[in-house]
């Protein structure tokens, strides 16, 4: 991947090859509300809200929760920040600087993310098992003749009962 990741990347300046980790950090809704307004949503719990524009903007920044998890803090460039929680939904305001980008960061209690008292090798071993599970399906499953037939067979029944 290394390799195919450089020669796209040379292509052209435009075009760059990034994990996805540095994709979702960047991937949030955005729309204007006015020139100096902006709203946001965020999808995950570390994004990076950017600012083409001249002018310093206020975002008004809201990310849905589950209203289970405790939050342990909520950071912008690595400072703390009050926010309010509303129906399970964080609400903040920020300043982005003119031509910049700011770091919004939503930090669960447990440093792992995990809930305290939860177990955290029973959590691993279930992340463990569901990828090579997935993969197994993805890589052999899902390329074996018998079983496609069989799957559509099964599908093509369901379809007669409905």
């Amino acid at each position: 991947v290394g390799e195919f990741a450089t020669q796209v990347n040379s292509l052209s300046p435009r075009i760059k090859w990034k994990g996805i980790g540095e994709i979702v950090r960047h991937s949030y809704l955005q729309r204007e509300v006015s020139p100096n307004e902006i709203h946001c949503r965020l999808y995950s719990n570390r994004q990076a809200i950017e600012n083409p524009s001249a002018l310093e903007r206020r975002a008004l920044i809201s990310k849905l929760e589950d209203g289970k998890t405790p939050i342990h803090a909520i950071t912008v460039d690595g400072h703390s920040r009050p926010c309010v929680t509303e129906k399970a939904e964080i609400l903040m305001s920020v300043t982005a600087p003119p031509k910049g980008a700011i770091e919004v960061a939503v930090q669960y209690a447990g440093a792992d993310g995990i809930q305290p008292g939860g177990n955290q090798l029973k959590y691993q071993l279930k992340v463990y098992l569901r990828r090579r599970l997935s993969e197994a399906r993805d890589n052999y499953l899902s390329r074996h003749e018998g079983l496609l037939r069989l799957a559509l067979r099964v599908k093509d029944a369901g379809r007669a009962r409905a």
